[in-house]
C-alpha cells in the first residue's frame, strides 16, 4: 500500500494535520505513507515518525507556475500511489489529484470544488481544523487515534534551546510572539495585534516575569520596537522553528497572534494565550488555550478565506486590559 498525503502549507495548518498522520499510520502500519509539503514549512514534519517527508516548492502554487506544477504532477504519477489525500481546499487540488492518475482520491468538497475526488468530505461547518482533517481519514474507515498536534525535536534542537535557556535564564518565562501571519503567498496583517499594544503588554508583564520575544526574520523590527524600552530577552530570528519550540517547552506561557508559533507552542505543551481577529478560534485555536477575540459571524469568510473590512479590523477591538486579564488567569 502506498499513500500520498499532500499539504502545501502553512506551518500551523501542517501541525493541525499531524493527528491525521498518526491516525493513518495506526490504521495502515505497513503502508508507505509519503507526506508532500511545501519545502518552506518542512521543518515541522522532518522528524515525524509516521510519514516519509517529500517536499516541493510551495511557490509552484502560490505564484501560479503551471509548468512546474505539471512537473510535480508527473512526479506523483511516477510514484504509482494507491491513494492520495489532499488536505488543501481549492478546485485546483481536486484537479491535481485527478491528473495524477491515482485511483482513490480523497479531499474536501467546498461547494462543488471537490468534483474530481472519488471520496469527498463536505467542508463548511464550524468545527476545529484538526477534526476536519480527521474526517478525511474517517471516510477511509480510519478511526481517530489522536487529537493533539505533534512536533518532534532533534537532540541538536533540544541542545541549542538549552544553551539559550541557560545563557538568558529564561526557564518559566512568559514568551511573546508579536508577529507571524506571513507566509509565502500570503500576508495577513489583520491577524497581527498592534505592536504598540504588544509593547505595553510586555512592559507590564516584565515587572513580574521574565519576558522572551520569539519569532522569525520577518518579525525583527517588531522585536526591536519592544526590546528598546524594556528589559527582556529578544530571541527573534536567532533560533530555528524547532529550536524555538525547545525554548517554549520551558516557558510557562506564550502570548501570540493567530500564527504558526501558536501551534508550535501547543504542540510541545506550552500554554497559549492567543489574540484573534478575522479568523475564528473555534476552528483554529489550540485546545485549552486562552483566547482574546471579539466574536463575529465568519462562516463564509472562514470557508473561503475571504474577509471583509470589518473582519480585517476586528483584532484592533481587543484591548490591552482584555489580554492582561487573561494573562493573570493563565
Amino acid at each position: 500500500m502506498k499513500i500520498c498525503v499532500l499539504k502545501i502549507g502553512a506551518m500551523g495548518d501542517i501541525l493541525m494535520a499531524t493527528p491525521l498522520l498518526h491516525t493513518l499510520r495506526s490504521h495502515y502500519p505497513n503502508a508507505q505513507i509519503d507526506c508532500w509539503a511545501g519545502q518552506q514549512f518542512k521543518s515541522v514534519l522532518e522528524l515525524n515518525p509516521h510519514v516519509t517527508l517529500r517536499s516541493f516548492d510551495a511557490d509552484i502554487l502560490y505564484k501560479k507556475q503551471p509548468l512546474k506544477l505539471l512537473g510535480l504532477i508527473r512526479q506523483l504519477r511516477k510514484e504509482e500511489y494507491d491513494k492520495i489525500i489532499m488536505l488543501d481546499r481549492h478546485w485546483v487540488f481536486s484537479l491535481m489529484a485527478k491528473l495524477t492518475g491515482i485511483k482513490e482520491r480523497i479531499g474536501f468538497d467546498r461547494h462543488g470544488e471537490g468534483r474530481w475526488y472519488t471520496h469527498r468530505v463536505p467542508y463548511g461547518d464550524r468545527v476545529h481544523e484538526i477534526r476536519q482533517y480527521q474526517r478525511l481519514g474517517k471516510i477511509l474507515g480510519c478511526h481517530p487515534t489522536k487529537n493533539t498536534m505533534e512536533l518532534h525535536l532533534s537532540v541538536t534542537d533540544e541542545h541549542r534551546a538549552e544553551l539559550a535557556i541557560k545563557q538568558f535564564h529564561i526557564t518559566n518565562a512568559v514568551a511573546i510572539a508579536p508577529g507571524g501571519a506571513k507566509n509565502p503567498g500570503q500576508d495577513m496583517p489583520s491577524r497581527r495585534w498592534p505592536i504598540e499594544r504588544f509593547a505595553m503588554l510586555a512592559n507590564t508583564i516584565s515587572k513580574k516575569n521574565k519576558v522572551v520575544l520569539v519569532g522569525g526574520k520577518d518579525d525583527k523590527k517588531l522585536g526591536e520596537y519592544i526590546s528598546q524600552s524594556i528589559d527582556c530577552v529578544n530571541l527573534i530570528d536567532t533560533l530555528s522553528v524547532r529550536e524555538t519550540a525547545g525554548v517554549l517547552k520551558h516557558c510557562k506561557l506564550l502570548i501570540t497572534n493567530d500564527a504558526g508559533l501558536m501551534h508550535v507552542a501547543a504542540a510541545v505543551g506550552c500554554k497559549v494565550l492567543a489574540i484573534f481577529g478575522p479568523t475564528d478560534p473555534v476552528r483554529k485555536a489550540p485546545h485549552g488555550s486562552f483566547v482574546a477575540w471579539h466574536p463575529m459571524h465568519l462562516d463564509h469568510a472562514e470557508v473561503f478565506a475571504t474577509y471583509d473590512k470589518a473582519a480585517e479590523e476586528n483584532i484592533k477591538k481587543v484591548s490591552l486590559k482584555e489580554v492582561l486579564d487573561l494573562w493573570k488567569k493563565a
